[in-house]
């Protein structure tokens, strides 16, 4: 098990780690941002390092200082939270580099999940349905009204390398692209680094249901690439009851499917729209969700530490 671990995130999230970490007997150090020194998670972690100014892309998305703090104060792991840089491949390659445990997928991983566009040409290859929409980044409005004349509006317009609601707008008609492009594309700069968006068919009057999924890599030679995968733990969470007239089977297989060709190592979850007689795959992450909390509530399970012994048992 860890001795330390750098939780690098803030709020919410990173005092959940925290108090996992300790309930654990791991010691904890958090990171924080000169107009964040007298946040929660500050106070809770063992220990506390400034990352730098307000700004995010100056202090909590600065993979070189997060990484070289990490082996300057002696932590073995870095658990990224969510968002952030928690959907960043080169943050986990960086830890990875450094001889450092990244608390989530391998970074390769995080390159077919983490870019939402790469995740749906990987969902599709493995012939899982998804919902209608692009696989490249849209350069320009006139590409952007292209594409959406394309899909037929509504259209969601979402950021690639985007999680939590950061980068999305919606659209309804073509007077509404522009100023949407580019307030999409200013907020997934400022909470990513990365600007690139794209649209996808909103769907509408349909339920969206999704699935905790925890997976485990079979590491083969070097590295975890294309390996085996299974899921060990998928939990369905969502506003169903159930005991519902609901196709949970069509879950399970989609969320283990897409486990396994996302090569997810540790947890995720798996999102799709309900559309009878089947479900279209609507999204597909490879950290830590919201999703996760409600599923061990309801099974009094902690999943945030089933995912550190998971971590702790590829440690070098």
């Amino acid at each position: 098990m860890f001795r330390k671990v750098l939780v690098a995130n803030r709020g919410e999230i990173a005092v959940r780690v925290i108090r996992t970490l300790e309930e654990m007997g791991i010691g904890s150090a958090a990171i924080y941002s000169e107009a964040d020194r007298a946040c929660r998670h500050v106070r809770y972690a063992d220990e506390a390092y400034c990352i730098g100014p307000p700004l995010p892309s100056k202090s909590y998305l600065r993979i070189d200082a997060i990484v070289s703090l990490a082996k300057r104060i002696g932590a073995e792991a870095v658990h990224p939270g969510y968002g952030f840089l928690a959907e960043n491949a080169a943050f986990a390659k960086a830890c990875e580099d450094a001889g450092l445990v990244f608390i989530g997928p391998a970074s390769g991983a995080i390159a077919l999940l983490g870019d939402k566009m790469e995740a749906r040409r990987t969902m599709s290859a493995a012939g899982i349905p998804v919902v209608p929409g692009g696989e490249r980044p849209l350069a320009d409005d006139d590409e952007i009204a292209s594409e959406a004349r394309r899909i037929g509006f509504p259209v969601m317009m979402k950021a690639a390398a985007g999680g939590g609601g950061k980068g999305m707008r919606t659209v309804r008609d073509a007077s509404g692209l522009a100023a949407a492009a580019k307030a999409a594309r200013s907020e997934a700069r400022a909470a990513f680094g990365d600007d690139r968006i794209y649209l996808e068919k909103l769907t509408v009057d349909k339920a969206q249901f999704a699935a905790a999924v925890a997976a485990e890599g079979i590491p083969m030679g070097a590295g975890y690439g294309a390996v085996a995968t299974h899921a060990y733990w998928l939990q369905h969470q969502c506003a169903f009851g159930r005991e519902s007239h609901f196709p949970w089977d069509t879950l399970w297989e989609g969320g283990a499917e897409g486990a396994g060709s996302g090569r997810l190592r540790t947890q995720g979850d798996w999102q799709a729209v309900l559309q009878v007689p089947g479900a279209e795959a609507a999204d597909a992450n490879h950290m830590r969700m919201s999703v996760h909390e409600c599923t061990g509530e309801q099974e009094a399970l902690d999943t945030a530490e089933a995912l550190r012994k998971v971590e702790a048992a590829y440690k070098v």
